[in-house]
């Protein structure tokens, strides 16, 4: 029945096209067959009138309803959807399809436009244009895939700007942290505040904070079952938590309402936090430890100073400075008392070794170089000398000069540390204390000669006469007188030597050379041991009391040589020539061995000091033939400067 209904209503739709037929071919030609859409024109009873190849193609037909025809009347209201099914038949009353606009298009006589539908599986732009009241042109625009791409934009748009919210809370930590003298605990307030906008709803987000027994909150917060949380771990042990509450549901993603990405972004902020706290805790650490470090610098550099002021007083107070030669760089540090003693100003002379020579007395600087260099030349040998320096206000002064070296592996001399004491005062003293000695050995020689002489000489002319008598008695006794008689005479003779001893040269003599000469001969007649005495060149020495340190420094040898020597044959010898007087005293004994101070005791220092008031070197040795080697060598200017 059906079909015959569309039969008699197919023959109706020819009907009525052939009187459009003039239309429909003009249309043709201007519109619906140049459209590349499916493109109708329909009559205001939804009937086809014409239609171009693509709407064909999908159902359209010349006479037919578009929404039976195109529509396969899927967009129909369901009661003609019935009415259908259960007649048979097509309702009697207008049908229209769900969408369609065209009755609103015919009335306003404006196109109208449903610009999203969805039908079929694609998705249309569909216009109704009205061309009169009766007839209107209807299309669709295929625009699925504009669409999908508009989708697929927005997602990525919308995913952009979530990933740009969660690195902006990222990037807000950073600058937290950056924030000059910012404290944890702040740190953790302004990364609570910052982690509502680094999520999906923020205007629905709150968070907490838990570190240790402290709590951070957004403003309004409470706890809801929709909930997102990880741990804070530092050094892989739990510290606290972050949590992240949405205020209310929210549709399900990834993670209940969350997304994957602010999973990943809540993960980074904890693991951040971390490190921060790690690393705050190793600052503060660190800060403590240098704040430490500092008040123990200030008290040791305090202690520094006051042991270097009581260094520096200690060192004026006994004129003792120090100095240390850097060889390898050739750079010379100098004390303070250095400069004072050497008349000179830090901040006016630079400290060199070209500087330091330059102080040297030049009759003493030959003999210091020598000496530094067999310093430098054997490790362990080191130096101990007197020298004169010359002061920058052209005053001379004495001075101790001690230096060891320190060598590598390889035996190079690195470095040289030493001490200048300034002996000036100590000199002039030793010399008056060793004049005043001399002095008081002549006072007592004198008093000897002239009272205890005198008063012998006398009891010898008693005694001879005492004899006399009692032999002229004839008494027994006169034997007894005649050996006190006899005796007396040997106890002057004793008494001079005693005296010669004390007072080798007159108080006035200049002349060495006989004292010397006596001294020789004296010991061979007391001792038996050969001993003789040998001058070559002109000696002279014309101050007294460098004559007396001489010879006394000889005298000291020569009975040396016989009470521990067991010499058999001693020489005494003066030799000068225009640079320095020589005394040498050698004898043929024992010798001294390795330990001679031990040997000697303290005739030798004596010597030494002897040598040491009149400026000379002192020295003593083993002979290589054997027995021992007593030397003293004045340089002449010093002999002079003594006179």
């Amino acid at each position: 029945m059906l079909k015959r209904l569309k039969s008699r209503q197919g023959l109706e739709g020819c009907k009525q096209a052939e009187e459009v037929i003039p239309e429909k071919q003009r249309l043709n030609e201007l519109l619906l067959d140049a459209l590349p859409h499916p493109a109708m024109l329909i009559r205001k009873d939804t009937t086809i009138l014409a239609a171009n190849r693509m709407a064909r193609e999908v159902g359209a037909t010349i006479g037919g309803y578009c929404w039976q025809d195109f529509g396969q009347c899927d967009f129909i209201p369901e009661q003609n959807k019935k009415y259908i099914n259960d007649h048979k038949a097509l309702p009697l009353s207008d049908t229209h399809c769900s969408f369609c606009l065209a009755d609103e298009a015919l009335e306003t006589q404006e196109p109208a436009n449903n610009p999203e539908l969805r039908a079929w599986g694609k998705i249309w732009d569909v216009y109704w244009v009205p061309l009169n009241e009766e007839v209107y042109l209807h299309y669709a625009i295929d625009i699925t895939e504009r669409k999908q791409a508009e989708s697929v934009r927005q997602k990525l748009t919308h995913d952009l700007g979530e990933r740009v919210k969660e690195l902006n809370c990222l990037y807000g930590l950073s600058r937290l942290v950056e924030t000059p003298d910012i404290t944890l605990d702040q740190i953790f307030q302004g990364m609570v505040e910052l982690i509502p906008s680094g999520w999906q709803f923020p205007e629905s987000t709150c968070a907490r904070l838990i570190f240790d027994d402290k709590e951070f909150t957004t403003d309004s917060f409470r706890v809801t079952p929709w909930r997102q949380s990880a741990e804070i771990k530092v050094r892989g042990k739990r510290s606290g938590s972050v949590e992240v509450y949405y205020q209310c549901e929210m549709p399900e993603c990834d993670e209940g309402p969350f997304l994957r990405e602010e999973r990943d972004v809540l993960d980074a902020i904890t693991e951040r936090l971390g490190r921060i706290v790690d690393r705050r805790q190793a600052e503060d650490a660190l800060q403590k430890a240098k704040d430490s470090l500092e008040i123990e610098v200030q008290q040791r550099t305090s202690e520094l100073r006051n042991k270097e002021k009581s260094l520096a007083d200690a060192q004026r107070i006994a004129q003792l400075g120090n100095w240390d030669w850097n060889i390898l760089t050739n750079e010379l540090l100098w004390s303070e008392e250095v400069y004072r003693i050497f008349g000179l100003r830090p901040q006016e002379v630079a400290a060199t070794y070209a500087t330091f020579l330059r102080c040297i007395h030049p009759d003493d600087r030959r003999q210091l170089e020598e000496a530094v260099n067999r310093a430098l030349a054997k490790p362990g040998a080191g130096y101990s000398i007197d020298h004169r320096i010359i002061r920058s206000d052209g005053s001379e002064r004495i001075v101790h000069e001690y230096g060891e070296v320190m060598f590598d592996r390889e035996g190079k001399p690195v470095r040289m540390i030493g001490t200048v004491h300034d002996i000036t005062g100590q000199k002039k003293l030793e010399r008056e204390i060793l004049n005043i000695s001399t002095d008081e050995q002549r006072r007592i020689g004198q008093e000897l000669h002239d009272g205890l002489g005198q008063e012998l000489t006398g009891l010898n002319y008693l005694a001879k006469s005492l004899h006399q008598k009692l032999q002229a008695k004839g008494l027994a006794e006169a034997g007894t007188a005649a050996e006190l008689a006899e005796g007396i005479p040997q106890v002057v003779g004793q008494l001079q030597t005693i005296v010669k001893g004390l007072v080798p040269l007159e108080v006035d003599g200049g002349d060495l050379v006989p004292a010397l000469h006596g001294l020789a001969a004296n010991v061979e007649e007391r001792t038996g041991v050969s001993c003789r005495f040998e001058s070559r060149g002109r000696v002279r020495v014309n101050d007294d009391n460098t004559a007396i340190q001489l010879y006394r420094i000889a005298q000291e040898a020569v009975n040396n040589a016989v009470k521990h020597g067991q010499a058999q044959q001693i020489t005494v010898a003066l030799t000068s020539d225009h640079n320095q007087i020589r005394l040498e005293v050698s004898d043929d004994g024992v010798g001294v061995g390795p330990d001679v101070d031990k040997a000697l005791g303290s005739g030798l220092r004596i010597m030494r000091y002897r040598a040491g008031v009149i400026g000379g070197r002192f020295d003593i040795r083993q002979r290589t033939g054997g027995g021992t080697l007593v030397a003293c060598v004045l340089p002449m200017e010093k002999h002079d400067d003594q006179q």
